[in-house]
């Protein structure tokens, strides 16, 4: 007798972000690269003034949100002058953490992210948040695509959401900076958090 074959449901990813050009090159990145689990991707163009207490309410449950913006004049992602800080604490909520953002028109060769550049906004830039991110693996920054390395961390990322993994759980040492309101709601980082403290 044949044995049955078991399904595996596709990993429901949301990409958004404010430029329609870079959420359907990031569509199509997570749709195409066969090393990638498989994805069903959904779209969420951003508008300006929806940012500021944007409420995620999309018709399709999610495991994981990717936020693509283009690097270009200032740019402002998190914490208090930040356009996706109500965003990314809604999508961090909504998936217990398993939330990537993504610059492009960063051209990066040989590492994950630009570090300069991540450090600048984080430091100076007024957006510690954004540092945070990039130490738990969760910023990447490339020109028009990404390096076979971060093809790689990029599909570690999907797989941990597909598994859903804790993303804190190797990060014990940024616990602290993960702003307290983005842990409130149904998020299992928040229950790890207060078993350590």
């Amino acid at each position: 007798a044949d044995t049955p074959t078991r399904s595996v449901k596709p990993l429901q990813v949301l990409v958004m972000s404010l430029q329609s050009r870079e959420l359907s090159e990031m569509e199509s990145i997570l749709s195409s690269t066969p090393a990638f689990p498989a994805c069903e991707v959904s779209t969420l163009q951003l508008k300006r003034n929806q940012l500021r207490g944007f409420r995620l309410e999309h018709p399709e449950p999610f495991e994981m949100v990717v936020i693509v913006h283009r690097n270009e004049g200032r740019v402002l992602l998190t914490d208090r002058n930040g356009f996706y800080n109500d965003v990314l604490m809604q999508a961090w909520r909504k998936t217990g953490g398993h939330v990537l953002v993504v610059l492009t028109k960063a051209p990066t060769p040989s590492a994950l992210f630009d570090e300069k550049l991540v450090q600048g906004l984080a430091g100076g830039g007024g957006q510690p948040t954004t540092g945070m991110l990039s130490k738990i693996g969760r910023v990447l920054t490339w020109d028009s695509a990404p390096s076979p390395q971060q093809n790689d961390a990029l599909g570690e990322l999907l797989d941990s959401a597909g598994r859903s993994g804790d993303p804190l759980e190797k990060h014990v040492d940024v616990l602290d900076l993960v702003p307290v309101e983005w842990l409130q709601g149904d998020a299992p980082a928040l229950l790890y958090r207060c078993e350590l403290l």
